[in-house]
């Protein structure tokens, strides 16, 4: 599922990644162009063109990054539903992987993996391994989206959870924080430790902007779930060793749990 806005520049090349995968299965190439004013449109319909039976391209006015993922969530029709990035570049055998890891374990809702990191002009800049982070999941995933821009999740599992169209940052993370809600997340999610995907990092891009939503999403998340039960709590943006993450206050100590923040800075300064 591919969510695309005047992305004229690499949209094709993410295009090319879904179209690569060695997976020998059927799987549908789902994009929604969210009102492009560029090339956008033009690229989407020639690839539809030469590939029918893979790619189907969906135009709507524009309306964000939530209704566009929205629209993906309502219009899919597989059980497996991978999130791609317009500027973003599938690994060939992403596919292959994380069928097998769904097909295998029926338990699994979200999956998740390693990625590296590319610039404008595609050269590697790091990996991010996710192992050592990974076993502190549900404390990290309050301070940080470490898991990454592509996710996979069952549809099943997912039921009326949809994406804020309200919000213009963070829209990601807070989907992924209320994907967790109730969930034992032992068995719900699974971590892959291979690298599937280059994330690319452009001035142009969404997440290049600093998320200014955040605070507003995890403040959300945490009262609405009583995380601290009535306490009264406050998320701060913490900057140490030149990284920045988002901690909790209450009664003005910060509360991160040590081995956490250890992990999370390990995993950011890698």
């Amino acid at each position: 599922m591919i969510p695309v806005y005047n992305d004229k520049r690499f949209f094709q090349s993410s295009l090319e990644s879904a179209l690569a995968q060695t997976y020998k299965g059927d799987y549908e190439i789902l994009v929604v162009n969210d009102g492009s004013t560029d090339k956008t449109k033009e690229i989407l319909e020639d690839f539809e063109k030469q590939f029918p039976d893979q790619i189907h391209g969906i135009n709507q006015i524009h309306g964000g990054g939530g209704t566009a993922r929205n629209r993906l969530l309502e219009e899919s029709r597989s059980e497996v539903l991978v999130g791609l990035d317009s500027d973003d570049l599938l690994h060939e055998e992403a596919l292959t992987h994380i069928v097998n890891i769904f097909e295998e374990d029926l338990r699994i809702g979200f999956l998740y993996s390693n990625h590296q990191v590319i610039d404008e002009e595609g050269e590697v800049t790091r990996v991010r391994f996710k192992e050592e982070i990974h076993p502190h999941l549900e404390d990290v995933i309050l301070h940080c989206n470490f898991p990454g821009p592509v996710k996979v999740f069952r549809k099943s599992y997912l039921g009326p959870i949809r994406f804020d169209p309200e919000l213009r940052r963070a829209v990601d993370y807070d989907f992924l924080l209320k994907s967790l809600t109730n969930r034992n997340v032992s068995t719900f999610v699974t971590h892959l430790p291979k690298v599937l995907y280059s994330y690319r990092t452009n001035p142009n891009s969404i997440s290049h902007t600093r998320e200014r939503n955040t605070i507003r999403v995890l403040e959300r998340y945490l009262s609405t779930n009583k995380v601290y039960g009535n306490n009264e709590f406050k998320v701060v943006p913490v900057t140490e060793q030149g990284f920045t993450f988002w901690d909790h206050e209450i009664n003005g100590k910060r509360i991160m749990k040590p081995e956490a923040k250890t992990a999370l800075l390990k995993y950011l300064a890698d």
